[in-house]
């Protein structure tokens, strides 16, 4: 008997045991509809108060519904509605990670004293967005992400918080575990708290992370009332739950730091906003106070009344009459204005309040839009002489300036064979426009910058009878946004030997990769446009004979890797690996007279191996890289400068897996280009 009552006992502790190593977080508040889908699950369930939640569990909030989990180590985290997150531990020390997918997300957490040299902490909770990283050691704050701006904002209430723009270089993990990926995460994200461009967030203060801006805005104190009202809402319930609160209310906020009017410095990309607006949390954006704001001396805030008003009691910010505040256009109208003098109030409101928003959004490109909007106001100069176009080496003269823009329309496809047959074809159109602007320091020596912008027009992919599945015979509609490509910068240097060339493009943020499901339900939107570092050496020599022109061409080519990130349960992020291409031409130009010509140029290339990861994480190797490309133009030059209208087709084809697959890769560019040399 004795025997039996050990057994059972020690059943019991060995069970309880097994939870815990198991289980890393339960419900102790759930409000509305909630689901959870945990790994290997196939379909999301509801989740009820008590609910255990094991690693990497991704949880869902349905409108008007509210979760409230607590860790192992008795920290609580609360996710608001319409929101997702994703839940994880790793290390010895066993820190909680939590992956905002979107939505709203407030987390206290219970500090921690680890026995680090000189009195240092480590952190105990991470949180992470697609564009920002998040440490934490014990403090009360919330952190938004907006996925169609992809804007991260923090709030703190309690403590200070540490928070810092992802780097946006991809390292290859597609030959590494879950548990691995999730530790490389971990220490990349600590590695970006550590160094300087992390922010320091105390209470009371904003900071937060923008695609298109440089750093992490520096913390700036938001509006008193706001913070008072979202600070005693930590359930975010609705106004009936609450109180309202008066200015003795009001609780205390740190100091600022930065300049209370703000801060916008273009060559260091440091930014703060004017202090005291209010925080929009549904898109995620700041909204700050205006020029003709008031100082606050005894708050330490600005003070704005013609930006909008909070609610009472919830501390949500509401527009101002007649406007609604859109996560990517800014401040637009609430609805039609048949009044025009109305109308144009409303269109003068929208003006001076989206300018705040913008300085948000775009400081990194402000320099880069001031610089071509003073090309736009140059008032170009007439040449004495109509100068030759037709120079298939065409740079410009010291103090010169090239203008080209380039207008077309792109088809994409790709198709991927087995010895089945054909699996799947896909083909993408869209418009595209490019904008280059060369200057030549010396006569030999210049440097110039090009700027892709693509307009999608359409997208499918048709499944043919080697497709896995049920899918032979689907063709699956995909949906892409408008995107720019570059700065692609370079450097050229002529001489009588020929034209040496150097091309870069700086690393870019990751985007969404395009996703629809086998019913064509779309559940992402792409991108067309080239996120990965991009370098080109070249080197061309040219021969003219009579009338014709003679060129051999060698250039050397590397594509960094690239992530597409796929938001979508069970599914993985598109890895591709980077690659070095070594390509040949020839070409050969007809001038048919002074001012019209043929050109066509042909290319061979040979690509080193690429790794590749798909959606459901398999990776594979793609080999034998090899493309051919042809090119035609025919030119005219006049007084107003060159035209060219080309087509452009290049093909590449390798083989990858054990069972020869094949893929191809075709585009074709047919268009109009313009180009004018000018000097000031």
């Amino acid at each position: 008997m004795k025997k039996l009552l050990f057994l059972m006992v020690f059943y019991i502790l060995h069970a309880s045991f097994l939870w815990g190593a198991e289980h890393i977080a339960e419900a102790i508040i759930v409000r509305g509809k909630v689901t959870v889908l945990e790994l290997g699950d196939l379909q999301a369930k509801v989740i009820k108060r008590g609910a255990k939640f094991k690693k990497d569990a991704s949880i869902l909030t349905g409108p008007r519904s509210f979760i409230r989990i607590r860790f192992l180590d008795k920290s609580i985290a609360s996710l608001g509605p319409n929101s997702k997150m994703v839940v994880n531990q790793v290390g010895k020390k066993r820190a909680s990670i939590i992956s905002l997918i979107k939505g709203k997300l407030r987390t206290k957490v219970i500090k921690k004293i680890s026995k680090k040299s000189q009195g240092e902490e480590s952190h105990s909770l991470y949180i992470k967005t697609v564009t920002a990283s998040l440490g934490v050691r014990g403090t009360d704050f919330q952190v938004l992400y907006n996925k169609k701006n992809k804007v991260t904002s923090l709030l703190t209430y309690e403590g200070k918080v540490q928070i810092s723009k992802n780097e946006t270089r991809a390292k290859d993990l597609s030959n590494k575990t879950d548990q691995a990926i999730l530790e490389e995460e971990t220490k990349q994200m600590e590695k970006v708290l550590n160094s300087k461009e992390s922010v320091t967030v105390p209470k009371g203060q904003f900071s937060g992370v923008s695609p298109k801006l440089k750093k992490t805005t520096l913390p700036v104190k938001i509006s008193p009332k706001q913070f008072t009202l979202l600070y005693k809402n930590d359930e975010l319930k609705g106004p009936k739950s609450l109180k309202e609160v008066t200015q003795k209310d009001y609780i205390p906020q740190a100091e600022q730091k930065a300049p209370l009017e703000g801060v916008s410095e273009t060559a260091s990309g440091n930014f703060a906003p004017r202090s005291g607006g209010f925080l929009d949390l549904e898109t995620g954006l700041y909204v700050a106070p205006g020029k003709k704001s008031e100082l606050n001396k005894k708050l330490g805030v600005y003070e704005d009344k013609t930006i909008g008003s909070l609610s009472s009691k919830t501390g949500k910010y509401i527009p101002p009459k007649g406007l609604k505040l859109d996560s990517v256009k800014g401040f637009v109208p609430d609805k039609d204005q048949k009044n025009k003098k109305e109308a144009d109030k409303i269109k003068k409101k929208i003006k001076e309040l989206n300018e705040g928003i913008k300085k948000q959004k775009t400081l990194l490109t402000k320099t880069l839009s001031s610089f071509f909007k003073k090309i736009k106001e140059i008032k170009l100069k007439k040449s004495k002489k109509l100068k030759s176009l037709l120079d298939p080496n065409l740079l410009p003269a010291k103090g010169e300036f090239i203008y080209g823009n380039y207008v077309g329309l792109k088809n994409y496809s790709e198709g991927h064979d087995g010895n089945s047959g054909q699996e799947s074809i896909k083909e993408s159109f869209m418009t595209y426009l490019g904008q280059n602007l060369t200057y030549g320091l010396t006569n030999k020596w210049s440097i110039g910058v090009l700027v892709n912008l693509y307009f999608p027009l359409s997208s499918k992919i048709d499944y043919g009878p080697g497709s896995p599945g049920d899918l032979d015979g689907v063709s699956l509609k995909q949906e892409y946004e408008f995107d720019h490509e570059g700065p692609f910068l370079s450097a050229s240097y002529k001489n009588k030997q020929g034209v040496y060339k150097f091309i870069f493009k700086p690393e870019k943020d990751k985007d969404f990769a395009a996703i629809t499901d086998p019913n064509g339900k779309i559940l992402q939107t792409g991108s067309h446009s080239l996120k990965e570092r991009y370098i080109s050496l070249s080197y061309k020599k040219t021969w003219k004979k009579e009338k014709d022109f003679y060129s051999g061409h060698i250039e050397l080519q590397h594509f960094g890797g690239r992530e597409e990130i796929v938001d979508i349960p069970l599914h993985k992020n598109i890895i591709q690996g980077s690659r070095n291409t070594i390509r040949v031409a020839i070409e050969g130009q007809r001038n048919l007279n002074l001012t019209n010509a043929i050109r066509v140029e042909l290319n061979l290339a040979k690509s080193t191996s690429m790794s590749y990861q798909t959606v459901d994480g398999s990776s594979v190797s793609v080999q034998d890289l090899w493309g051919f490309d042809q090119k035609f133009a025919y030119l005219h030059q006049n007084k107003l400068g060159l035209w060219s209208l080309f087509l452009n087709r290049e093909k590449t084809s390798g083989n990858y897996g054990s069972d020869g697959h094949k893929v191809t890769i075709g585009k074709i560019n047919l268009g109009l280009s313009y180009i004018k040399d000018f000097s000031l």
